[in-house]
């Protein structure tokens, strides 16, 4: 994954009503467990409005924070 920031498929993020209007910021968080609350962390710590715990593939479960646009 590059640096850049990517869209986000609006079903991937649960968002109803086709809001397409979304974008990650491509920095991880660390590791996480499911009931891990990366909500609080992206908004502290990247001014994020959202944040989830997700399977990243070759790192395993990570904090994915979702900016805005």
């Amino acid at each position: 994954m590059s640096q850049s920031q990517l869209l986000v498929n609006a079903d991937m993020l649960g968002v109803e009503g086709g809001d397409l209007c979304k974008v990650w910021s491509g920095k991880f968080k660390g590791q996480c467990l499911i009931p891990y609350d990366c909500d609080e962390t992206c908004r502290l710590e990247e001014g994020a409005i959202h944040g989830e715990c997700d399977w990243t593939g070759t790192r395993g479960y990570a904090c994915i924070c979702i900016i805005g646009c």
